[in-house]
């Protein structure tokens, strides 16, 4: 899914978000965006320059020890069913398949729907 300007402020002025990001010094850079409502948290965006350099799972294993601290419940994401790299990162950290929204994104392909519990 593309994200403009228009959706990042409408993030921006929206409460509960959070960003981490990283820098690989000169490997190129990521960030994850979240929403976190009660003990329950979604990912809303992750994103990374460079795919395969670690970047995802570093930024997925920040975003997990934040879990952790704030004692979260569930996680909660969506990913196309086309990006199987993220699918594959986010079950190996623990996120499971619980739904599937059909012609989803604009290209027609489907949301995967994808939960963690950390209890």
């Amino acid at each position: 899914m593309y994200w403009g300007k228009s959706d990042y402020r409408i993030l921006n002025s929206s409460s509960g978000i959070h960003r981490l990001w990283v820098d690989g010094l000169g490997s190129g850079s990521g960030f994850l965006i979240f929403r976190e409502v009660l003990d329950e948290h979604e990912i809303i965006h992750l994103s990374v320059a460079l795919r395969g350099i670690g970047m995802g799972s570093l930024l997925l294993e920040r975003y997990l020890k934040i879990c952790q601290i704030r004692k979260v419940n569930s996680s909660f994401l969506e990913v196309s069913q086309k990006n199987h790299s993220a699918r594959m990162l986010y079950r190996k950290v623990g996120f499971e398949k619980i739904g599937q929204r059909n012609c989803y994104y604009s290209d027609g392909s489907d949301a995967i729907l994808m939960r963690k519990c950390h209890g």
